[in-house]
């Protein structure tokens, strides 16, 4: 099992925040945001606070992880870390020195190990945490969410909590390249659930999400998005070059 550590190594970090940026805008036409109000509010609540955020987010894509990463660094600029599949992060390591964590859904010690090690991590600190409710990597057109309990369960350790919900789309639309859609839809904090059991908290979650899948859906399809921001541009497409005409000898 990869390291459960939260030494970052600088260095790393550095390289692959600039790494990971560039790749979004050549991947992608533009990344567009919503509720960046709701992130800023939890940023500043937080910090005065000096409690933990646990931001929950739906898996559908590769580029999730460098997505997160992006965010991490550019929005949100404080010591954070994720949740990432033991299988995955074996073949790949060097994420654990940037903040993965590993957890190994299918051995039942080793996933509560890595949350009780999370509850340690995040307790009374200015700390975020990205995790993937769903478990896994799920198509985007496999509905409803089903969520684990991964987010109780470390919720259950803390004195204090925050709970940021994220979600993301990727679609084409009128461009050579696809477009990212992040909204911030939803927070609350440990106090609004004391009184709800694992399952309970759970299933809130998967309605908040699944809820929101169908209003995202409604919006694109009537080209109702004028409340998200571009927050990162890439490159142009074919349809806006302009494009001169050389005349023949």
């Amino acid at each position: 099992m990869t390291e459960l550590t939260d030494k970052k190594n600088k260095l790393l970090d550095t390289f692959f925040k600039i790494y990971f940026r560039n790749s979004l805008k050549r991947n992608f036409y533009r990344i567009n945001i919503k509720g960046k109000e709701t992130l800023e509010r939890i940023k500043s609540i937080s910090q005065k606070q000096n409690s933990p955020v646990i931001i929950c987010v739906n898996h559908s894509n590769w580029w999730d992880g460098v997505l997160l990463n992006w965010i991490s660094h550019y929005l949100i600029g404080k010591e954070s870390y994720c949740l990432m599949d033991t299988t995955d992060l074996n073949r790949h390591s060097y994420f654990n020195r940037i903040g993965a964590l590993p957890l190994e859904r299918k051995n039942k010690f080793n996933s509560y190990r890595t949350l009780k090690y999370c509850s340690k991590l995040l307790e009374n600190r200015n700390r975020y945490l990205w995790i993937f409710p769903q478990g896994e990597l799920i198509p985007a057109e496999r509905k409803p969410f089903k969520f684990y309990n991964g987010v109780s369960m470390i919720s259950e350790d803390m004195s204090r909590l925050h709970i940021l919900c994220v979600y993301f789309e990727y679609k084409f639309t009128f461009h050579q390249r696809p477009e990212i859609y992040i909204d911030f839809f939803n927070t609350f904090e440990k106090k609004d659930t004391e009184n709800k059991s694992r399952k309970e908290i759970t299933m809130f979650l998967e309605k908040l999400f699944n809820d929101q899948a169908t209003n995202f859906s409604e919006c694109f399809a009537s080209n109702d998005l004028k409340d998200y921001q571009i927050m990162l541009s890439g490159k142009k497409s074919v349809n806006e070059r302009k494009i001169t005409r050389t005349k023949l000898k």
